[in-house]
């Protein structure tokens, strides 16, 4: 918008440069004595006022073109952003629409689902087959909500919980090298190891390193 003032303000002042054309005075000196003769002659290098007014509309018909040029411009700029403001805020809403009313008690009666699937070391597919992490991220992200694929980092994320008292629905369990989701009442959902795949077991099979709240 700064851009269309500045242009603007330069367009005004050429045109104002435009109307002051120069025009001679008549020599006072040698000059044919047009008194007699009923001649009247302009004097040499004089500008007509036709002349004038034809190359003040010239200016004027190219200004407004250079105008309308930079308004369409604009306006297509305007426009663009305001295109991708409305997607941005389409996807946002999206993303608001699908965790509303979002809790741990969904989010373990989703990952309850899966009880009975595949171990495997790397995995990520709640059907195929995924490790500890790779399932507590899988879920999570069934919701929205990234976390990284790695035990040891889901230990640091979200919020620290200070004992198993006060843990809810949904939140995290760390062990050593191991991460689960808690489900309530001491138990945990986790795809504990190739032998035993995703099951339910007693938060306290192991020791407790850390509790993290995502929600």
């Amino acid at each position: 918008m700064n851009r269309f003032k500045y242009i603007t303000s330069l367009l005004v002042l050429l045109m104002s440069l435009s109307f002051a054309v120069p025009v001679m005075a008549a020599p006072s000196d040698g000059t044919q004595n047009t008194e007699n003769t009923g001649i009247s002659e302009e004097p040499e290098g004089a500008v007509s006022d036709e002349a004038s007014t034809a190359e003040s509309s010239a200016y004027e018909a190219k200004a407004v073109r250079v105008i309308n040029a930079v308004t369409e411009t604009d306006s297509a700029l305007t426009e663009a952003v305001e295109e991708e403001a409305a997607v941005a805020a389409e996807e946002a809403a999206a993303v608001e629409e699908q965790n509303t009313g979002l809790s741990g008690s969904k989010v373990v009666e989703f990952a309850r689902q899966f009880l009975g699937r595949n171990y495997r070391y790397g995995g990520t597919s709640l059907t195929s087959g995924t490790d500890c992490s790779g399932f507590t991220m899988a879920v999570y992200r069934n919701f929205g909500i990234s976390l990284p694929h790695s035990s040891r980092s889901q230990r640091s994320i979200g919020t620290a919980v200070g004992s198993l008292e006060e843990a809810q629905a949904g939140d995290l369990i760390c062990y050593s090298g191991h991460v689960a989701l808690y489900m309530g009442n001491g138990q945990i959902i986790h795809s504990m190891n190739s032998k035993k795949g995703v099951v339910i077991s007693n938060a306290r099979y192991n020791s407790i390193l850390a509790i993290r709240r995502v929600l």
